[in-house]
């Protein structure tokens, strides 16, 4: 059975497994992403040979951040602070065969795989995590080196965002920012977006209106992209989707449909992807288990 290596560098965890072409999840190694990148290669490195000593699967790598088109350079990941680095130098040490993308880009390739999608003509994939991701594909295609969707601006004067820039739509619905909004626009006084959820769980009326303010903010959004390019369907993944997603995924629904430009006219579904927090890791695997249409063998990189 065909297998590859999926590997997903987020701006706090970083999993590593083993996926079969059945996209069946195995020999999973987590850890928090160091915040040096050798460091964090060097993790990387250790936890694939621990999986796969005989070295008898190419990987797939999802990152956190804006890598070149050719696949080589990851010139920023904000979350991480690493700029300007060369892939194949930093990850020679894997002796095998990769490829690296966007972990937006990753999650929505493997939703339109994986998830029985490939009748979806234009599927748009927002991974909702430490940051925000998103991810494009058309007709078979995936759109490589942009989809930057958590950096698409909403307030010249807003909050700062990791990226250095103002008022990101990452600064309102990505987990690290979260907690500040809810200080914010309700006063509550939490640490993380795990202590809101609680909050919201157990009936707190203000943890519920800040989920819902995020599900309009990521609705209000979301609909401009569509009207831009035609999307069929939107999939959201990551750790505060898949635990969160039960109080903003109604008012998201509901405000992307007010603002589409046509909506009886453009059918959009939208639903929280079944694999939650592992789809930017199946993603990566299957780059190298189903390659896009448009993914040229020059992005595979040979560190043997």
């Amino acid at each position: 059975m065909k297998k590859a290596i999926g590997i997903d560098i987020g701006g706090t965890i970083t999993s590593v497994a083993i996926v079969d072409e059945n996209f069946e999840i195995s020999s999973n190694i987590d850890f928090p992403t160091p915040r040096n990148p050798e460091e964090a290669a060097g993790k990387i490195i250790e936890s694939v040979n621990r999986i796969d000593p005989e070295k008898s699967y190419p990987c797939g790598i999802a990152v956190c951040g804006l890598i070149s088109q050719d696949g080589r350079i990851l010139y920023s990941a904000p979350n991480l602070k690493w700029k300007n680095i060369e892939l194949e130098k930093l990850f020679s040490g894997l002796d095998r065969q990769f490829a690296a993308v966007n972990d937006g880009s990753s999650a929505a390739w493997g939703c339109y795989i994986a998830e029985g999608n490939s009748e979806t003509e234009n599927l748009l994939s927002i991974t909702m995590g430490t940051g925000v991701g998103g991810g494009i594909v058309l007709n078979g295609n995936l759109i490589f080196g942009a989809a930057e969707i958590g950096h698409i601006k909403m307030d010249p004067d807003g909050p700062v965002c990791g990226c250095g820039k103002k008022g990101c739509l990452e600064t309102y619905i990505g987990g690290i920012h979260i907690p500040a909004r809810a200080r914010e626009w309700e006063g509550l006084e939490v640490d993380t977006t795990q202590q809101l959820f609680e909050l919201a769980e157990a009936g707190n009326r203000k943890a519920v209106k800040c989920w819902e303010r995020i599900g309009f903010i990521a609705g209000y959004i979301l609909a401009g992209v569509v009207n831009l390019n035609g999307s069929h369907k939107i999939l959201l993944g990551g750790t505060v989707a898949s635990y969160a997603g039960v109080f903003f995924i109604d008012t998201l629904r509901k405000t992307l449909i007010e603002n589409l430009l046509a909506p009886e006219y453009q059918h959009c579904e939208i639903e929280i992807s079944k694999w939650k927090n592992d789809i930017s890791l199946l993603g990566a695997a299957a780059l190298l288990l189903k390659r896009p249409l448009n993914m040229d063998a020059n992005r595979i990189i040979d560190s043997r």
